[in-house]
């Protein structure tokens, strides 16, 4: 059975197009995180306004 390999020169540019996409991706799931950790610090400081006192909810009307 043979093998087909691609070239050095197009196995070069897998290489460099796989790192530019995994760098992207890396970038993507960095900045996903990052706004999941600031939404669950909202939510906790929400929470804690609430529970306090500090935002009135008595009057809220929910949809």
């Amino acid at each position: 059975m043979k093998i087909i390999v691609p070239s050095l020169n197009d196995q070069n540019e897998i290489v460099e197009f796989l790192d530019k996409e995994l760098n992207e991706i890396s970038a993507i799931k960095k900045s996903v995180e990052q706004t999941i950790n600031k939404l669950k610090e909202y939510r906790s400081t929400l929470i804690t306004q609430v529970v306090t006192g500090k935002i009135d909810v008595r009057n809220l009307k929910l949809n």
